[in-house]
């Protein structure tokens, strides 16, 4: 809806894993994709997860145009579609982290760049006031040192190794 908003046209289409016993639905999609790459006229495929990137790759080589996969997370269990990731034109990860389970379990030796996600500095800006009232609220002393980390707790997100190296601190 807000794309639409934005005059931006959408097309909505159910997507299927690509399934060996019976690649009709995956064969369908490809055939849908390549319909609005030429009724549109696209000169790039951007897949936004390793799982839609089986989709864009294919898309992307039957036009004949660039395609870029952008990586934001990765899960051991995805190697099953890693034959897809040899075809990018382009890989952009999140993190060095992502980059180097992407680099683990792909063949891949083009261009891997890291691209961190971003934040709106309008939206999230220091407001002095805000910070002496959260931190009187909790009883924090100005001087202190606060730290916090957001995320899922998974091994991925690294909360463990910023707790070792926080923990000579806390002995302190």
């Amino acid at each position: 809806q807000r794309l639409e908003k934005m005059n931006i046209k959408v097309y909505v289409y159910p997507v299927d894993w690509c399934h060996f016993e019976n690649p009709f639905p995956f064969i369908q999609t490809i055939r849908f994709l390549r319909h609005i790459i030429k009724k549109e006229k696209i000169k790039l495929i951007h897949s936004n997860t390793l799982w839609d990137n089986q989709y864009g790759v294919i898309s992307a080589k039957l036009a004949r145009i660039p395609h870029i996969l952008h990586v934001r997370g990765f899960s051991k269990n995805q190697y099953t579609w890693k034959s897809f990731y040899n075809f990018n034109s382009m890989v952009i990860c999140n993190s060095e982290y992502t980059r180097n389970q992407f680099d683990n379990f792909s063949r891949y030796k083009k261009r891997v760049e890291v691209v961190y996600n971003g934040i709106d500095t309008e939206l999230f800006k220091p407001d002095p006031q805000k910070r002496i009232e959260t931190r009187t609220s909790y009883g924090i002393r100005d001087y202190d040192f606060v730290m916090g980390m957001a995320g899922r707790l998974t091994e991925e997100k690294g909360q463990l190794p910023l707790l070792n190296a926080l923990l000579p601190l806390f002995k302190k």
